[in-house]
């Protein structure tokens, strides 16, 4: 399992907190175990702006069941 000292020892350094990202993964997770269940989400990086910095695209899960009754 990783921890933040095994990360740390690799030569990794927890950033998060100071990057002012605050993102936190949401799903739909029922018993009939759907596609669009089990993928849902994802981040792209691309320079949405033209500026020549990074720009983050998060994807969240929902829920889904309005999805799946039509």
């Amino acid at each position: 399992m990783l921890t933040t000292a095994s990360l740390e020892a690799a030569g990794f350094e927890g950033v998060t907190a100071a990057s002012g990202i605050r993102f936190q993964h949401r799903k739909s997770a029922t018993s009939r175990k759907h596609l669009i269940e089990s993928v849902s989400g994802g981040v792209a990086m691309l320079d949405y702006d033209g500026d020549g910095r990074l720009d983050l695209y998060f994807v969240n899960g929902a829920v889904a069941d309005k999805v799946l009754d039509g």
